[in-house]
Protein backbone atom coordinates (compact mmCIF):
# COMPACT_ATOMS: atom_id res chain seq x y z
CA UNK A 1 0.00 0.00 0.00
CA UNK A 2 1.57 3.45 -1.08
CA UNK A 3 1.01 6.03 1.64
CA UNK A 4 -1.02 9.45 0.92
CA UNK A 5 2.07 11.19 1.51
CA UNK A 6 4.34 9.55 -0.99
CA UNK A 7 1.81 8.99 -3.78
CA UNK A 8 2.89 9.54 -7.77
CA UNK A 9 0.32 10.04 -10.79
CA UNK A 10 1.89 9.61 -13.54
CA UNK A 11 0.37 10.08 -17.07
CA UNK A 12 2.18 7.84 -20.01
CA UNK A 13 1.43 7.86 -23.66
CA UNK A 14 2.43 4.60 -25.84
CA UNK A 15 3.10 4.64 -29.30
CA UNK A 16 4.01 3.04 -32.23
CA UNK A 17 7.97 3.41 -32.93
CA UNK A 18 7.81 4.37 -36.21
CA UNK A 19 4.33 6.29 -36.04
CA UNK A 20 6.91 9.69 -35.89
CA UNK A 21 8.01 8.25 -39.99
CA UNK A 22 4.68 7.48 -41.11
CA UNK A 23 2.99 10.68 -40.08
CA UNK A 24 5.79 12.71 -42.31
CA UNK A 25 5.02 10.88 -45.22
CA UNK A 26 1.82 10.66 -45.02
CA UNK A 27 -1.32 12.43 -46.23
CA UNK A 28 -4.02 10.48 -45.30
CA UNK A 29 -5.14 11.65 -41.60
CA UNK A 30 -7.55 8.74 -41.84
CA UNK A 31 -4.32 6.22 -42.47
CA UNK A 32 -2.83 8.35 -39.51
CA UNK A 33 -5.18 7.93 -36.67
CA UNK A 34 -5.72 3.93 -37.69
CA UNK A 35 -1.94 3.79 -36.82
CA UNK A 36 -2.40 5.64 -33.87
CA UNK A 37 -5.20 3.54 -32.37
CA UNK A 38 -4.22 0.92 -30.52
CA UNK A 39 -5.95 -2.62 -29.28
CA UNK A 40 -3.89 -3.27 -25.99
CA UNK A 41 -5.38 -3.99 -22.85
CA UNK A 42 -4.72 -2.39 -19.30
CA UNK A 43 -3.87 -6.22 -17.51
CA UNK A 44 -1.10 -6.21 -20.85
CA UNK A 45 0.36 -3.03 -19.68
CA UNK A 46 0.75 -3.59 -15.98
CA UNK A 47 1.96 -7.36 -16.82
CA UNK A 48 4.79 -6.03 -18.82
CA UNK A 49 5.25 -3.46 -16.32
CA UNK A 50 5.56 -5.62 -13.22
CA UNK A 51 7.12 -8.66 -15.04
CA UNK A 52 10.03 -5.71 -16.00
CA UNK A 53 10.06 -4.52 -12.66
CA UNK A 54 10.92 -8.24 -11.46
CA UNK A 55 13.93 -9.15 -14.08
CA UNK A 56 15.14 -5.90 -13.71
CA UNK A 57 15.34 -5.35 -9.72
CA UNK A 58 14.68 -9.03 -8.69
CA UNK A 59 11.88 -9.95 -6.15
CA UNK A 60 13.21 -7.57 -3.44
CA UNK A 61 12.88 -4.64 -5.77
CA UNK A 62 9.24 -5.84 -6.81
CA UNK A 63 7.97 -6.10 -2.93
CA UNK A 64 9.45 -2.36 -2.99
CA UNK A 65 7.79 -0.86 -6.03
CA UNK A 66 4.12 -0.67 -5.89
CA UNK A 67 2.52 -0.19 -9.57
CA UNK A 68 -0.97 -0.28 -10.97
CA UNK A 69 -2.14 0.91 -13.88
CA UNK A 70 -5.59 2.96 -12.53
CA UNK A 71 -7.16 3.57 -16.31
CA UNK A 72 -6.09 3.09 -19.62
CA UNK A 73 -7.96 4.91 -22.75
CA UNK A 74 -7.03 3.13 -26.05
CA UNK A 75 -8.54 5.90 -28.25
CA UNK A 76 -5.64 8.61 -26.64
CA UNK A 77 -3.32 5.66 -26.30
CA UNK A 78 -2.75 7.46 -22.81
CA UNK A 79 -3.00 5.42 -19.34
CA UNK A 80 -2.30 6.32 -15.23
CA UNK A 81 0.05 4.90 -13.08
CA UNK A 82 0.22 4.98 -9.66
CA UNK A 83 3.26 4.41 -7.69
CA UNK A 84 5.64 5.65 -5.28
CA UNK A 85 7.68 8.92 -5.76
CA UNK A 86 10.85 7.18 -4.96
CA UNK A 87 10.26 4.51 -7.55
CA UNK A 88 10.13 7.55 -10.52
CA UNK A 89 13.98 7.01 -11.75
CA UNK A 90 13.31 3.23 -11.57
CA UNK A 91 9.91 3.64 -13.71
CA UNK A 92 11.92 5.87 -15.94
CA UNK A 93 14.06 3.12 -17.26
CA UNK A 94 11.49 0.52 -17.80
CA UNK A 95 9.41 3.20 -19.83
CA UNK A 96 12.92 3.78 -22.28
CA UNK A 97 12.94 0.46 -23.10
CA UNK A 98 11.10 -0.86 -26.27
CA UNK A 99 8.24 -2.84 -26.25
CA UNK A 100 7.57 -5.80 -25.69
CA UNK A 101 11.30 -5.93 -24.68
CA UNK A 102 11.46 -9.94 -24.81
CA UNK A 103 9.39 -10.03 -22.19
CA UNK A 104 8.73 -13.47 -21.07
CA UNK A 105 5.00 -12.49 -20.52
CA UNK A 106 2.22 -14.00 -22.97
CA UNK A 107 -0.21 -11.28 -23.73
CA UNK A 108 -4.06 -11.55 -23.97
CA UNK A 109 -3.52 -9.29 -27.20
CA UNK A 110 -1.91 -10.56 -30.55
CA UNK A 111 -1.21 -7.24 -31.57
CA UNK A 112 1.81 -7.17 -28.65
CA UNK A 113 2.81 -10.87 -29.68
CA UNK A 114 4.08 -8.87 -33.49
CA UNK A 115 7.56 -7.69 -34.33
CA UNK A 116 5.77 -4.14 -34.16
CA UNK A 117 7.44 -1.97 -31.40
CA UNK A 118 6.02 0.52 -29.01
CA UNK A 119 7.17 2.85 -27.15
CA UNK A 120 6.02 4.66 -23.97
CA UNK A 121 6.66 8.10 -23.01
CA UNK A 122 6.08 9.95 -19.75
CA UNK A 123 3.56 12.89 -20.30
CA UNK A 124 3.67 14.30 -17.05
CA UNK A 125 3.20 13.14 -12.90
CA UNK A 126 2.19 14.98 -10.27
CA UNK A 127 1.16 13.94 -6.84
CA UNK A 128 -2.37 15.06 -7.24
CA UNK A 129 -4.32 12.55 -9.25
CA UNK A 130 -7.03 15.37 -10.42
CA UNK A 131 -3.79 17.51 -11.24
CA UNK A 132 -2.58 15.22 -13.32
CA UNK A 133 -5.22 14.54 -15.12
CA UNK A 134 -6.95 17.89 -15.63
CA UNK A 135 -8.15 18.16 -19.26
CA UNK A 136 -5.73 14.68 -20.75
CA UNK A 137 -8.38 12.21 -19.09
CA UNK A 138 -11.26 11.20 -17.68
CA UNK A 139 -11.51 8.74 -15.53
CA UNK A 140 -14.03 5.96 -15.16
CA UNK A 141 -16.04 5.82 -12.25
CA UNK A 142 -18.03 3.08 -12.66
Amino acid sequence: MISNNNRLYILVSIYHSFTHLFHRFSNSTEESENLNCLNIDQSDIEAYFKANIILQYGILGYVGFPFKVLQYDNVKNIFIIETNNDCLTKLHLIISNQFPAQCPVDFSTNILNSKMQYKFKILKFNNSLSSLIHDDFVLNTS
